[in-house]
Order: structure tokens, then sequence, then C-alpha cells
């Protein structure tokens, strides 16, 4: 049947209305495409500017802090240290897991330990890891530890505590939290970092509850906590305190939160001074807070290959078979040099 004249031009109109959209898709999605390219390329040169900015030479009259970096970073201030990071025995962190808040989520943050699982968080405190998950998961931190077999597990826990005052509950709360973990993990070596240093002018002020005096006690209750439950315990105001005990002025902008030169020096601390408390001792190495001299402090985890008593296999207490250890568990303490850290 011939098609009528208006029919015909009904259809042509069609025609051209279809032609119309095909066109505007066309151009919609190449302006998607532009706009995704252009992104693309700005985000990588703000990159290469950076990675330009970062690796170029010193100016005339600057030093060269590569081994030593001088920075200005998220905890605010500068702060220059003597330990070069590719020095420190990291693989002593190897297929380990670290647990905790501030202390451990600074250490996550700085990606100074790539070999290392952490389950960390600002909010996490010792009686709601149980129903708070760490990272993106929505396990509780403390079941996440069941996700595989670890060598060392490293607890940073008090910081919040401190602030949210939970002191009544904190100890008991730690050690039901230590006897969770060996039942997860009966065959790690667990380490108890003790809560770092703040400023003077930080402990002054009671930032967030943080004072000298409050931190020196909640880390003897640590410390107790650590022997009890023969434990390893990192006694972070040696690590990265001076002056008497505080952390140096200049390493953060509050006082208070580590900055990446600052958890470097705890990290190497881990691996040279970690030790199993001696209850009978504590009251007396209290008396030190801030002298860098250790007293006899109980077994020490040290690179020292002389002591032919350590046994390399056995659980702190000699109780189960450990993992081989990167360094000998001894069971007398070593005394450091006076002003060594």
């Amino acid at each position: 049947m011939a098609m009528s004249a208006r029919m015909w031009k009904r259809e042509q109109e069609r025609r051209r209305r279809e032609r119309q959209r095909r066109a505007r898709r066309r151009r919609n999605c190449a302006l998607v495409v532009f706009a995704a390219v252009a992104a693309v390329a700005v985000i990588a040169v703000n990159r290469a500017c950076s990675v330009k900015n970062s690796t170029s030479a010193p100016a005339a009259g600057q030093t060269d802090t590569t081994a030593a970096p001088q920075q200005t970073d998220s905890a605010g201030g500068t702060y220059k240290t003597d330990v070069d990071i590719s020095k420190v025995n990291i693989s002593f962190f190897n297929n380990a897991a670290f647990m905790g808040n501030a202390v451990a989520d600074s250490i996550s943050m700085y990606s100074l330990l790539p070999d290392t699982d952490f389950y960390t968080g600002i909010d996490l405190d010792v009686e709601n890891v149980y129903t708070t998950a760490a990272g993106y998961s929505t396990t509780a931190a403390v079941d996440q530890l069941k996700s595989k077999k670890f060598n060392k597990i490293f607890l940073s826990f008090g910081e919040r505590e401190i602030s949210g005052e939970l002191e009544k509950s904190f100890v008991s709360a730690y050690m039901e939290l230590v006897e969770k973990i060996k039942s997860y993990q009966p065959s790690a070596q667990i380490y108890i970092i003790g809560i770092p240093p703040v400023t003077r002018e930080a402990s002054k002020n009671e930032e967030y509850g943080l004072s000298e005096k409050k931190i020196k006690d909640y880390n003897k209750k640590i410390k107790l906590m650590a022997a009890e439950e023969d434990v390893y315990y990192v006694d972070s105001v040696k690590a990265v305190g001076s002056d008497g005990g505080y952390l140096p002025e200049g390493v953060s902008a509050d006082g208070i939160n580590l900055n990446r030169d600052c958890c470097i020096e705890l990290i190497e601390y881990m691996t040279k001074k970690s030790a199993v408390p001696d209850k009978a001792n504590i009251d007396d190495e209290d008396d030190e807070t801030g002298d860098d001299t250790d007293k006899d402090s109980g077994r020490d985890e040290t690179d020292d290959e002389d002591d032919e008593d350590a046994s390399a296999t056995e659980s702190p207490s000699g109780k189960g078979k450990q993992p081989e250890p990167t360094v000998d568990v001894r069971k007398d303490s070593v005394k450091d040099k006076p002003g060594e850290r």
C-alpha cells in the first residue's frame, strides 16, 4: 500500500528527532570522557610535582636529611631523629599484629611496617574492642585477630581510657583482653606498649586528661599487669621521652600525638629493649622515671647472642612453644649505658 504524503512526513520527522537524540547522547558521552581524562591528567601532574619536590636536591645552605628526616606532618611540629628507619630491624614485626588506639594508629598511619597487620582506631579502647570494628571490617576488632596465626601481637591502650575516665575498670578490662587474645593466639608473644609521654606544656594543661602524673600512674599499673600476665612490656617513656620523662617540645602541635620520627624511635626501642617485667623491681624503677638507665627489670628481648641459656622457642613463662623469634629471649636483663635510648 502506498504511503500517503502525510504519513511520509510524519516518518521523516520521527527519523529526524531520532537522529537528534543520538547526536545528543554522543555529545554527552564525549563530555563525560573528556572530564574523566582531564581529572586523571590533573592528578598525574600533581603527583609528579609532589615526587619532584620530595626528591629534589637540597638548596645551597640546606642540609640533606634523607637519613634522618626532619619534617612537618599530621602531628604538627618538626622533629629530627637520629634513627634511620632503613637500618631498623623491621623484620622483627613480620607476621605481627598491632591493636590499639592512638600510638598503634599512628604507626599504622605512617606505613612504617609494611608486613604487619593493624587493627587500630582512635576510638578503640579495652572495653569496646569486643563490639567495635577496626578499619573497614564489620567484625569486632578483637575477633579480627582470629583471621590468621601471628608470631607477635602488640597492644597499645591507655590514652583514650585516661581521657574517658575508665581508670577503675581499665586494668581488669585490659587483663581480660590479654586473656582473650591468648585464647585466640596461644603461640603468639604479646607486647604491651606503655602510654607515651606528653610535653611539659600539655601535662600542665592536662590536655584530654593526660598529665605526666596520670601517665606515670597508668604505666605502673600496665607494667604490673604485664608482669602478672607474663608478657612483654614496652616502656614508651624511655623510648621517646626526655627532659625528665616528658615528650620533647616541638614534636607535635598538641604536645601529645607522636609524629613519624617518634614512631620510628619507638619501633627501634621495641626491637631492642622489650622486657617481661620483674614485679619485685617495678616500684624501684618507678622512681627512676625519665632516667635512661634501666634497672634489672626482668627478662629482656635483645639482639645479644651470647646468652646460651636463652630459649628462642619458649614463651616468656616457658609454658609453650613459640614461633622462632627474630631475637633471643634472655632470663637476665641488660643495663643500658647512661644516655642510651
